[in-house]
């Protein structure tokens, strides 16, 4: 197939971007004035506008009516893909309003181009779903089909972690042998393959690529873990309440609310008006009544989006420093970070990651001494903790942490100029 443009969406967990091939080069695109990059979000008003990425996260935490979502992508494969969900008055599949952001994404691009985009390479994890190979095909298929849906006439795909090793390889000036460290949103991803920067754009490379391995941990996990150990006790989690029909009985606080509150693709849930009745109940059986009046607070006020900003922040800012102090507004409380308690709670999902990474080496027959080039890829590739590890794993090879937000889009982008160009 021979066409004169084509582009690669690496549409992310946390954050989405796009590459546009044309005539041998490859750039990424502005998804947001003077921004490469575009957070994973979309916020649908109660007067029916629509706003995407940083607007459309800025416009919820201003206050104004209607639904944010974040981290759709962790949607696909499971059974709420082709369900709906309430958006104001209105009720939307999961399909559609994930399309409407890769619409989003699509325009973009066409008005960087200057005209229609038919052909696209997608991004995806190396699994959508470990051990579970029918919900990975249907995930799969199921981008395939929104991707369809708004537009693109021909659909392929390329695991993100070898997009991200073609797009370094362009650095290079001579062969290594390189593993990738994709920590996503969502996934983990990992690949060990040979980077020639003299082979061509059009070569076939299956022989360079010695194996893949991919784990479903990713930042939101992270979030998860740092809201549950800091950001949820002072909301009641780990509190005591009494029995409904036996007062001298002590029963632990339900985890649910906290849970869902913690997590990007569920916080809606705990917002619900069952969710707030269920807490009104539980307020009069309390045993600390005051921590369960915040956590009314933050459902009744529809701030859990806002909390888990909060989070994210001071995920962020640990790996700066040590501790960190999170001032939370509604309700107003000062909520402490330790870096040694998040690292503590992140420990099995840090065991996986080294599993994988395992896995990764033993498939392709190689030690951790072979290892040349490591490059690390993915906004939580920054947390200390996961450096510490690759750094032990790994002493002796070189670590390039170019471009962690636009190497996989970038590597799209030269997947889809050899396939389509």
């Amino acid at each position: 197939m021979s066409v004169n443009l084509a582009c690669g969406i690496d549409f992310g967990t946390s954050n989405s971007t796009c590459a546009l091939a044309r005539d041998g080069h490859v750039v990424l695109v502005d998804l947001e004035e003077g921004k490469d990059t575009i957070p994973s979000a979309i916020f649908f008003a109660e007067n029916q506008s629509v706003e995407f990425g940083r607007a459309a996260i800025a416009t919820y935490i201003d206050g104004e009516d209607g639904r944010l979502m974040r981290s759709l992508k962790m949607v696909l494969g499971s059974s709420l893909i082709n369900e709906k969900t309430r958006i104001g008055k209105r009720s939307l599949e999961f399909v559609d309003i994930i399309g409407t952001f890769l619409q989003h994404i699509k325009s973009r691009c066409e008005i960087a181009a200057g005209q229609t985009v038919d052909h696209v390479i997608m991004g995806r994890p190396v699994y959508f779903y470990e051990q579970d190979a029918a919900a990975d095909l249907q995930a799969q298929n199921a981008l395939e089909s929104i991707a369809k849906s708004v537009g693109f006439k021909s659909v392929q795909f390329q695991y993100e972690p070898i997009a991200a090793a073609f797009s370094h390889e362009k650095r290079l000036s001579k062969e290594m042998l390189s593993l990738v460290v994709d920590l996503g949103g969502g996934t983990s991803d990992f690949t060990v393959i040979r980077l020639r920067p003299d082979v061509t754009i059009n070569s076939d490379r299956s022989d360079d690529i010695l194996s893949t391995s991919g784990v479903r941990v990713g930042g939101t996990h992270f979030d998860e873990r740092l809201s549950m150990n800091s950001f949820m006790p002072p909301l009641g989690l780990g509190s005591q309440v009494r029995d409904t029909f036996d007062a001298d009985k002590i029963m632990d606080m339900p985890m649910s609310v906290y849970g869902q509150l913690s997590s990007w693709p569920w916080v809606h849930l705990a917002q619900t008006q069952k969710a707030i009745s269920e807490t009104k109940q539980l307020i009069t059986l309390s045993l600390s009544p005051e921590r369960l009046e915040r956590l009314l607070m933050v459902q009744e006020h529809q701030l859990g989006h806002a909390y888990l900003q909060a989070v994210e922040g001071a995920k962020i800012a640990l790996t700066d420093h040590d501790m960190h102090i999170c001032q939370v507004e509604s309700p107003c409380i000062d909520v402490e970070t330790y870096r040694t308690e998040f690292e503590r709670s992140i420990s099995a999902e840090l065991a996986r990651i080294s599993g994988a990474i395992d896995a990764c080496l033993t498939n392709a027959q190689v030690k951790a001494r072979d290892i040349d080039l490591i490059i690390m890829t993915g906004g939580s590739t920054e947390i200390p903790a996961v450096n510490q590890l690759i750094a032990n794993r790994f002493p002796d090879a070189e670590i390039s942490e170019l471009d962690k937000f636009g190497s996989v889009g970038l590597g799209l982008g030269y997947h889809a100029s050899s396939v389509y160009l």
